[in-house]
């Protein structure tokens, strides 16, 4: 049993010139250290287990090969001005940061909502939906220099009058599907929802200089004058026109009907975000990096770097026989005999230095790109390999020894980068005693220094929980990713070729199971190992919210809920997790008839009939796990359907 599938990942998205694992490694500490000592600490770390994000490990030092990449995975883009210039401005933008491998996230609800008049040409708009239409072809077609596909963030505010609309848009096949789309959600809204009160839906006016604005959204005179109505809510009073009226619960379901369905769109609790961001005094926050785990201004940018914490298992550690008290005892007073803090602490603080010296190397494309970055510092540095850990250690995801294995890694992390950070030269964001003020006051720098020493940090954001698909694959032999557990021991993963078209499906085998059959070969599986299917949705919560606890970013978590849950049940997963302060919330149902996912498990296709009618009219029904061949092409029975419906065969 190998994983010749994570050779392949590897190749195919990291290698530069066919180069393996090492000279890759070797590649990036090259580029990064400023000295021998640096390059021969950086290429150590990364051989134990402390993985650049993937921008960083595809085109750091490859100037000459792709010289139009870069090392940053996440940005943000400008807020969209309400007008043909304003949004084509903001698609030119997009389409080179896409180019140079960087996803991109935008915020639409700066975007006149449909029926809004046009001034200057007596027409009225069709509203937001038909623009990220064009934002999602130009992904679509161009080609990233970076071998990457484009990646994609859309949000829009849960006032908007096209808010209904957004909540649609992906129901029909084929229609944004290089986006994900999330809802931002308001604790004005959240409020309402519980006590089942009206919302309006409505959209700002050009500014009136009698009234104060303060409601997340700058108006200015980009937007069209027409009737007004004052409102005295959203934090002041702005002049509006409201579009409808509507009970908040019943856009609430609508949001949560079209998650359960498809598991779209995702909801963003933004208030949470902006209140919890150590510039908050200062910044405002309306949408993410494509996946979630960066929430970021306008032209924020951001790097990412995940460890493999399976490489800090002792060797006496592995799948032991151990009571409950010795994992505690371990991680309360520092045995080392399970786990090797001291080595984790010490690569957590080399690590933060590698990350640091990318900031210098963003090769982003855009100059208020690369000021936001260079202004900030942000960096996100996280963890992978979690749930695998947890299997190695027989101890279940979800349980208080789990919480607590989890609270010590992150507690290092959060430590060890706040001591570096203040090791080094202030950011250039802290040229004023009230910023440097603001953010002790907003952040977690007191757990490590005093007010009266504080002059500020080298980077203002240090920590997030990025999902890792691909790093987890290619460089920690399919260990599950960030903070998940682990999907399943077998199961299909769905990958697309470089050139589009029909992804193929491969079997693969999770890297702990792989470590378990190597050390006892034709053992049963330990029926201790976790995977989606055997861990609970609170299992999954109080991970999160343990978790969210130390990111000043956030986290791309996803939360597996089975196929069968009553969707009452499914709605009180999202109001769990508002209620304990998560960020954000992405939950997965298994519901073939929308889509197929990236990961399968065979009996979930086996379970599936899929029904194809052909030329002459006859009807044809394969399990979702059967191979078929269609147009010269063999799929599985699931694929092909999947790609048929999307429209995405011939691609």
């Amino acid at each position: 049993m190998s994983n010749i599938f994570c050779d392949e990942i590897f190749q195919k998205k990291y290698s530069l010139l066919k180069e393996d694992r090492q000279s890759s490694f070797k590649r990036v500490a090259d580029t990064l250290g400023r000295n021998d000592k640096e390059r021969c600490s950086f290429l150590a770390i990364m051989r134990d287990g402390c993985i650049p994000g993937g921008r960083i490990m595809a085109n750091c030092g490859a100037k000459e090969l792709k010289s139009g990449t870069s090392t940053i995975n996440c940005t943000v883009s400008r807020e969209i001005e309400d007008s043909i210039d304003g949004i084509m401005t903001a698609l030119h933008e997009a389409a080179l940061t896409l180019h140079s491998g960087a996803g991109i996230g935008y915020c639409f609800s700066s975007i006149r909502p449909a029926g809004a008049p046009v001034a200057g040409v007596n027409a009225t708009t069709s509203g937001v939906i038909p623009f990220m239409k064009i934002f999602d072809t130009m992904c679509a077609t161009i080609s990233s220099s970076g071998g990457r596909r484009g990646a994609q963030m859309a949000t829009m505010h849960v006032w908007h009058p096209d808010i209904e609309a957004f909540v649609d848009a992906k129901k029909q096949d084929g229609v944004l599907r290089h986006m994900n789309l999330s809802v931002l959600v308001t604790d004005e809204f959240m409020t309402a929802v519980q006590n089942d009160e009206d919302w309006h839906l409505w959209f700002p006016l050009q500014k009136n200089h009698d009234v104060s604005v303060d409601v997340g959204l700058k108006p200015s005179s980009m937007f069209p004058f027409c009737q007004t109505k004052i409102m005295k809510a959203y934090s002041g009073l702005i002049v509006v026109r409201i579009y409808k009226t509507i009970k908040a619960r019943s856009l609430w379901d609508k949001i949560m009907q079209s998650t359960y369905d498809a598991s779209e769109p995702g909801v963003i609790f933004n208030d949470t975000i902006n209140k919890a961001n150590p510039l908050n005094d200062y910044e405002n926050i309306n949408t993410t990096n494509p996946c979630g785990e960066i929430p970021l201004p306008e032209y924020g940018a951001c790097l990412l770097g995940s460890i493999n914490l399976t490489k800090y298992i002792t060797p006496e550690g592995a799948f032991p026989a151990v009571r409950y008290e010795k994992i505690l005892d371990d991680v309360l007073f520092n045995t080392n005999e399970i786990i090797d803090w001291r080595r984790f602490q010490r690569n957590v603080g080399i690590f933060a230095d590698l990350l640091n010296s990318v900031v210098e190397h963003n090769n982003l494309p855009l100059p208020q790109q690369k000021a936001a970055i260079l202004d900030k510092r942000r960096y996100g540095m996280g963890i992978t390999g979690y749930g695998s850990l947890l299997n190695i250690l027989s101890i279940k995801y979800g349980s208080d020894a789990a919480l607590a294995v989890l609270r010590k890694f992150l507690t290092i992390m959060q430590q060890e980068n706040y001591n570096k950070s203040l090791q080094g030269t202030p950011a250039p964001y802290f040229d004023t005693q009230e910023k440097i003020d603001s953010y002790y006051r907003n952040s977690n720098v007191s757990s490590v220094v005093s007010q009266k020493n504080f002059k500020g940090v080298r980077n203002t954001h240090q920590m997030a929980i990025a999902p890792t698909g691909t790093i987890s694959v290619a460089f920690c032999g399919n260990c599950s990713s960030g903070i998940e557990p682990t999907f399943a021991h077998e199961y299909i993963r769905n990958v697309l070729p470089e050139q589009g078209g029909v992804p193929v499906s491969q079997v693969v085998y999770s890297y702990e199971w792989m470590l378990f059959q190597s050390k006892f070969p034709n053992v049963e599986m330990p029926s201790s190992f976790s995977t989606t299917e055997n861990v609970t949705i609170q299992d999954h919560l109080r991970t999160q919210g343990v978790a969210q606890e130390y990111c000043d970013n956030s986290i791309s978590k996803t939360i597996n809920v089975p196929s069968d849950i009553p969707f009452e049940d499914f709605k009180d997963v999202y109001l769990e997790a508002y209620r304990i302060g998560c960020k954000g919330v992405t939950t997965y149902r298994y519901n073939p008839e929308v889509s197929q996912g990236v990961l399968l498990r065979k009996e979930d296709l086996n379970g599936t009939s899929y029904s194809f009618v052909l030329s002459d009219g006859s009807e044809v029904v394969r399990t979702g796990s059967e191979e078929v061949e269609y147009q010269g092409k063999i799929a599985m029975a699931g694929t092909l359907f999947n790609a048929l419906k999307e429209g995405t065969w011939n691609e």
